[in-house]
């Protein structure tokens, strides 16, 4: 269900904004899920990763880990973190470990056995169960931000080669303005980070310095 919206955009997208790269913050998102197999009924506010696998299970009564993983292809210590948020919430049950004994050391399984708590109550109708991750978030976060800025860097050599191999010698002031008209549609980069740009550029010898020119550079096939 959650895919096929998310393809259902994504081919949108691409056709509204053609070149862009789109990239889905799943951690970031959230949505509501109202239950419909207890005798009262609830609302729970949840992030995407928790509604991915409380969907889960109205294809089926019970799943391992591992079935979840399989199914998801959310990485594993993100989906033990969420699972056992949900365990702690009792919202789910584990035939293994109950609640109480959840904790980092007594991590699940990927063969521990999952199920909806049918006896789930709770004196609120509107439950929020969007718990931050902490540092799984803060973790994934991070490593999502670095290959932005490492998709971005490649973009900007990119560029500079494009200018480079066009116009075969360039000022860096004259370079540095190109760049940033050339890239605006897309993104703002920064000039430090233009900067080493060229510097490793130079390094690779797809540019030099010309001679006596200190601050114009020539293109290298």
């Amino acid at each position: 269900m959650i895919q096929s919206t998310v393809d259902s955009f994504e081919e949108f997208y691409s056709k509204q904004h053609n070149g862009r790269q789109l990239r889905w913050l799943y951690q970031h998102s959230s949505g509501d899920l109202q239950t419909f197999y207890l005798e009262r009924k609830y609302i729970f506010q949840v992030s995407t990763y928790q509604m991915t696998i409380l969907l889960m299970f109205n294809k089926s009564s019970e799943l391992t880990i591992e079935k979840l993983y399989d199914e998801t292809q959310i990485k594993l210590e993100t989906l033990t973190s969420v699972i056992r948020l949900l365990l702690k919430q009792k919202v789910l049950k584990c035939t293994e470990i109950t609640p109480e004994q959840l904790s980092e050391e007594n991590d699940l399984q990927m063969a521990s056995v999952l199920k909806i708590n049918t006896n789930f109550t709770n004196n609120k109708t509107r439950i929020n169960l969007n718990v931050s991750l902490k540092s799984e978030v803060k973790q994934e976060t991070e490593h999502i931000h670095q290959a932005i800025e490492s998709n971005r860097k490649f973009v900007i050599e990119a560029a500079i080669v494009r200018i480079m191999k066009a116009r075969k010698e360039l000022q860096h002031t004259q370079l540095i303005s190109e760049v940033l008209t050339m890239l605006a549609p897309r993104f703002k980069p920064q000039v430090p980070d233009i900067k080493l740009c060229i510097g490793r550029l130079i390094e690779d010898q797809h540019l030099e310095r010309v001679p006596n020119e200190r601050d114009t550079y020539r293109y290298l096939a």
